[in-house]
């Protein structure tokens, strides 16, 4: 079932809020977004969190910044693809209705689509289904287009922590406000390959531009952002010394039960890190003794088999291949965007 565009309507004037950046975001009200009926042979993305890596505290203005990298990865079938709905760089329309374009097998083959994804909306017989998501919010500190609701962090005591995440209370600050992240838009594009160092020329990179047209992930690829980029934070002013885990997880709603994109498996979505708070005499806090999701038993197996299960669909199910990508799902690709 393609969803119809007289759906936008209900998302088309959303309430403006600050995504922590001094930047306006369209505010997609979840409870509004149409359910999407799909084929039972589409492709589908897979999406998971690359193991946040790079904490270290910025002090701002009186606050304390958790500042982190993190990135996305697609190990599904098929491509995370999103286009909005007013095309173009030019646009004055900041907040644009998101659309999720899902395609079966006819149009997604060697990790390459069959549309050039910069007709919009896409050409009839180039997708299965194209469903209403969220927004394209346009970011002005970036100056180009992101997509909302992607991604949410959060920081828990580690006493209270389950490992996906889905049912530890975030940290209080000072002020008692709740230690959650800040960054609600992203730009999605294809920013490096898993288990490879293949240059940005390869033919598999479907999505790399923010300004204008699509956004997405290709099976294999990762989105990432650096620590240093706007909205990589998550403010824990004053919360006491001890032990806490840094909590990261795509798609809005996943660690609610209720996640707005479409993918085959929801329960992969998160990854963390662990960390001791330490505060010296004066108060001042400092991050020390880091231990990644990589480092739990369970957490490592899971990841290990969904690997295994794109390596056997995407690289003949090559060991050495698989091994290289779990490492770089670790985290052992440098933090460079």
């Amino acid at each position: 079932m393609i969803v119809s565009p007289v759906f936008f309507l209900s998302l088309a004037a959303p309430a403006l809020a600050d995504d922590g950046t001094g930047n306006e975001t369209c505010g997609t009200d979840l409870d509004t977004v149409p359910e999407c009926v799909l084929d039972d042979d589409v492709l589908l993305p897979d999406l998971m969190t690359v193991v946040p890596k790079h904490l270290q505290i910025q002090n701002s203005q009186q606050n304390e910044m958790l500042r982190f990298s993190n990135g996305i990865a697609n190990v599904g079938l098929g491509p995370w693809w999103l286009e909005p709905e007013f095309p173009g760089a030019e646009s004055t329309v900041s907040c644009q209705g998101a659309w999720q374009v899902i395609t079966g097998p006819e149009h997604f083959a060697d990790r390459l689509l069959l549309s050039d994804g910069y007709t919009i909306p896409a050409p009839e017989g180039t997708y299965r289904h194209r469903c209403q998501k969220g927004s394209f919010d346009f970011h002005e500190t970036h100056n180009h287009w992101h997509v909302d609701n992607i991604g949410e962090f959060k920081v828990c005591a580690a006493a209270d922590f389950a490992a996906d995440g889905s049912n530890c209370d975030p940290a209080t600050t000072s002020s008692g406000e709740p230690t959650t992240g800040v960054k609600y838009t992203f730009c999605l594009i294809d920013w490096y390959k898993l288990a490879d160092n293949t240059a940005s020329s390869d033919d598999t990179r479907n999505f790399f531009e923010c300004s204008s047209g699509m956004q997405g992930i290709t099976p294999g690829w990762v989105d990432q952002y650096h620590q240093a980029t706007d909205g990589q934070e998550i403010d824990i002013t004053g919360i006491p010394a001890g032990s806490y885990v840094l909590v990261s997880s795509v798609n809005g709603g996943a660690l609610a039960g209720d996640p707005l994109y479409e993918e085959s498996d929801t329960s992969n979505n998160t990854s963390y890190m662990r960390f001791d708070l330490k505060r010296d005499s004066k108060g001042n806090a400092k991050i020390a003794n880091e231990s990644g999701a990589c480092n739990d038993l369970a957490f490592v197996g899971a990841l290990e088999a969904t690997i295994t299960a794109f390596s056997a669909q995407w690289e003949g199910g090559s060991a050495s291949f698989a091994e290289n990508m779990v490492d770089d799902m670790c985290g052992g690709k440098p933090a460079n965007r």
